[in-house]
């Protein structure tokens, strides 16, 4: 179960290009650097490359390797840069230990908190 949670970080990281390296700081730098407009709109643009990257990865899993998902948003529900930004401060406010993960890290445990899949029927 650990290397599907690393694969779809991984898949997340390849797909920033740029902006990686801004994935790589806590939750706690990273939401600091959000009051200033053009600050906030790099952020926002980081976090929906990661989300992309987490729904090619869940993509992935479920198409190619017959798993499932890490995550399980309803098919209807599309987020704005906007917010993913509010689930990830809120996820933080609910758990101060998030501020010390790094972005793509704390992303994916506040939608795996937020949006987990229905247990497989028995």
């Amino acid at each position: 179960m650990r290397k599907r949670h690393l694969a779809g970080i991984m898949i997340c990281l390849v797909s920033l290009g740029p902006n990686a390296a801004r994935a790589e700081q806590t939750v706690s730098n990273f939401l600091q650097t959000v009051e200033e407009p053009l600050d906030r709109e790099r952020a926002e643009t980081l976090l929906a490359g990661i989300n992309s990257g987490f729904m090619q990865a869940n993509t992935w899993l479920a198409e190619t390797r017959h798993e499932a998902p890490m995550y399980c948003v309803p098919e209807e529900l599309v987020f704005t840069e906007d917010q993913l930004l509010s689930l990830l401060k809120k996820g933080a406010d609910e758990d101060p230990a998030m501020g010390d993960m790094k972005v793509p890290a704390a992303l994916l445990a506040v939608m795996r908190k937020t949006f987990p899949c229905a247990a497989a029927p028995k």
